[in-house]
């Protein structure tokens, strides 16, 4: 598999060449190849001036899901130690009447925040292709480097 570089909308990040990326003015859209599912990347600013913990960072990228009530998630991943914060939970999601399976990443360092949303039918939430783009979705946000001010 090969990896390239890419430069987008303030961030760069390391991603397969399988993947191709939709920028809009306050988010960036991404399927690989296989379109068993799609990544959402949102960039924002941490403006109120307070460190934020993990909790915070959940909540907010949850609400890039649903405003709503979210079931318990599953295959939570709690924040990595170190110069940064990372962490990922996984829902079950109904919506027009079909069900998905819907992973959200939150990323912090300093100022800089990055959520993500990942989302796929319910159905091919064990299937081996999701369960790889799931890992490289995970690979991408661990390498973003933030490269413009927000």
């Amino acid at each position: 598999m090969e990896v390239v570089d890419i430069n987008l909308a303030g961030i760069s990040f390391r991603a397969s060449t399988e993947w191709m990326f939709f920028p809009y003015e306050h988010f960036i859209l991404a399927r690989r190849d296989s379109k068993k599912g799609i990544l959402k990347i949102s960039l924002a600013e941490q403006t109120n001036g307070h460190a934020v913990t993990p909790s915070d960072l959940l909540r907010t990228a949850q609400k890039f899901i649903t405003r709503g009530k979210l079931p318990a998630p599953f295959d939570v991943k709690d924040p990595y130690p170190g110069s940064y914060l990372f962490g990922a939970a996984s829902y079950k999601v109904r919506e027009r009447d079909r069900d998905y399976m819907t992973r959200v990443y939150y990323f912090s360092r300093g100022k800089d925040l990055l959520f993500a949303t990942y989302g796929c039918p319910w159905d091919f939430r064990e299937d081996e292709l999701v369960r790889e783009e799931l890992s490289q979705c995970e690979k991408m946000i661990l390498s973003v480097k933030f490269t413009e001010p927000h």
